[in-house]
């Protein structure tokens, strides 16, 4: 596929999105930086329609709203690899996020890949052919875009196509297309949910605050404060502006003063009363959770599926505490077993 077309015109731009607005489906990623900002600079979108590939400079529009309509078209299905960071950006730029997604990461997930599979590695597994990834960490910001920028961001739609196109006949085959569905709408709907949860500790209330910040004046969270820095001052038994003025020296470019820092913290210790301690519950037994682990990867082995996206780490707990807590949906059948020998085993006669 060496059809490509490199589009920096508004007029241009608003023919085309006319032109692949009745498509069924497209392939898509997105070339950003996030190095000195809180939001992500958007500088090229690639959107493939299985034949031409359409590289958008998107820093010579001037009106993003004619893909708003392509986006917001629910006949189309957006193909991409690892999506949430370029739905996160794309919704920075544009305000909207594509209707229908569709992730070849997950799908390979369902088929005996790792979850977290690289696009490089899997066309290499699937297909057989080579990225070069070289220009990924290049200045997407400056202009012009040198030829080899340009061949890079093609190769990252170019082999989407028959990539899907495997992935999908493998989840067909096996049984799992509905299972992927379900998955993926639960993940898209995370995705798209930008709403903020309400903090239940000094920890959630601190780095939320933090998180805020850094929105508010578009750095770097780390900027604000570093992470192990802010988490040794909420741990302080009695915070002064002197010991956190001495900490906040020890984290590089901190945005904000001890005395900023001191009313914010003393205003949701007085929130959340108590020391912050997270080790107010008691620990799950290092035994239990390498037996889930295992438990786990045995299942997934069997299965030819990722352990990660069967039952990751953070679920560990939950399954041997409050199953109950956990949307098992298509794995249901597949952790039923664990679940009835994890309650057995918690029964007094067990």
């Amino acid at each position: 596929m060496n059809d490509i077309t490199y589009i920096d015109d508004q007029k241009a731009f608003e023919t085309y999105c006319a032109q692949i607005n009745n498509a069924d489906k497209l392939f898509m990623d997105t070339e950003f930086i996030r190095r000195n900002t809180w939001r992500a600079r958007l500088s090229l979108m690639q959107i493939c329609d299985g034949e031409k590939i359409i590289l958008v400079d998107v820093l010579g529009l001037k009106d993003p709203s004619a893909i708003d309509k392509l986006f917001a078209n629910q006949q189309i299905n957006w193909v991409m690899h690892a999506p949430e960071q370029d739905l996160e950006v794309i919704n920075h730029y544009c305000g909207i996020q594509p209707n229908s997604i569709y992730d070849t990461q997950l799908a390979a997930a369902f088929v005996g890949f790792d979850l977290g599979t690289s696009y490089k590695d899997l066309v290499a597994s699937v297909l057989g052919e080579t990225v070069n990834k070289s220009s990924q960490q290049s200045d997407w910001l400056r202009r012009p875009l040198r030829a080899a920028q340009l061949n890079y961001a093609a190769a990252d739609v170019r082999h989407l196509p028959a990539l899907w196109s495997e992935l999908e006949q493998s989840l067909h085959e096996l049984g799992r297309w509905q299972w992927y569905l379900e998955e993926m709408k639960t993940m898209h709907c995370a995705w798209c949910d930008t709403s903020v949860q309400e903090p239940t500790d000094i920890y959630s209330a601190m780095f939320q605050w933090r998180e805020e910040e850094a929105k508010n004046l578009d750095i770097p969270a780390n900027w604000v404060v570093k992470k192990n820095i802010l988490n040794r001052i909420i741990e302080l038994r009695s915070p002064t502006v002197e010991v956190i003025d001495k900490l906040l020296k020890k984290s590089f470019k901190a945005h904000v003063s001890a005395e900023q820092l001191h009313k914010i913290l003393l205003d949701y210790k007085e929130m959340f009363p108590g020391r912050a301690d997270r080790g107010s519950h008691p620990p799950i037994p290092k035994e239990q959770l390498e037996y889930v682990r295992d438990a786990v990867a045995g299942i997934a082995r069997d299965h030819n599926i990722s352990p990660t996206l069967l039952a990751g780490r953070k679920y560990w707990g939950k399954l041997i505490e409050h199953p109950e807590q956990v949307s098992l949906g298509w794995r249901l059948n597949l952790l039923t077993p664990l679940l009835e020998r994890l309650k057995a085993s918690a029964s007094p006669n067990g």
